[in-house]
């Protein structure tokens, strides 16, 4: 069955370099060793800047209702446990909550082991008995903020093939499949009705995002070549 509890601290964040209150950070602990539990909550007792509320579960069961009904910012999985064990653990759950990033924590200090786990989709493993403190509060903030980043990557990635299929789609007809007519001297696109438009006018009606102007690092670099150049220039 699960237990709850809270490893409370200065509710402070560290992550943008300024002390602001923010929410604990809700782990799900899924080990059915008391003392390893135990040693996982006093890790995640009072570390200055981040407080952590602890679920607690002894059976993948009891972890998999726990996630079906609360929401957590991350999971610290031991692969043997009563109901499981090893790299199926991990997979069972992460098959089923893939928005929750992962920790493995085994006592299996094997390589293989480690490698198809992150392979799998594990955040991170680590070794019981090889870490402190320090270490997994580290691994813990690491392991979320690189499942924040994966997540926006696939978010893009998924925008850009969204938007390139639509483009693709809008081809007009008798112009090979996916084919798109850029005039080589302004840039602008030939849109369906034969009319040149700006890529702007041509990407509006196509797409649900907002468009919206940036400078790209090239751009910037030769604005300010010229600018530096210009202020040469200047009596």
């Amino acid at each position: 069955m699960a237990c709850e509890g809270t490893a409370s601290g200065a509710n402070l964040s560290g992550m943008n370099g300024r002390s602001e209150p923010t929410d604990p950070l809700d782990v799900l602990v899924v080990e059915d060793n008391p003392a390893d539990a135990r040693f996982v909550r006093l890790a995640l007792s009072p570390s200055g800047d981040v407080e952590f509320a602890i679920t607690e579960a002894a059976r993948l069961d009891d972890a998999l209702a726990a996630l079906a009904t609360g929401a957590f910012d991350i999971v610290l999985l031991d692969l043997g446990l009563p109901d499981s064990r090893g790299l199926a653990t991990f997979s069972v759950l992460h098959a089923r909550f893939r928005l929750v990033p992962v920790v493995v924590l085994s006592a299996l200090a094997d390589e293989a082991t480690m490698r198809d786990a992150v392979r799998l989709g594990a955040q991170d493993y680590l070794i019981k008995g090889d870490f402190n403190a320090a270490l997994l509060v580290r691994v813990l903030r690491h392991a979320m903020e690189r499942h924040r980043l994966v997540e926006q990557l696939e978010r893009s990635l998924s925008y850009v093939r969204t938007l390139l299929q639509t483009i693709e789609g809008s081809a007009h007809p008798g112009s090979p499949e996916g084919s798109l007519a850029i005039c080589g001297a302004c840039k602008r696109v030939r849109a369906a009705s034969g009319r040149w438009e700006t890529v702007d006018e041509y990407l509006a009606p196509l797409v649900q995002a907002q468009l919206s102007y940036e400078t790209c690092h090239d751009c910037v670099e030769k604005l300010a070549e010229e600018a530096r150049g210009g202020s040469r220039l200047d009596p």
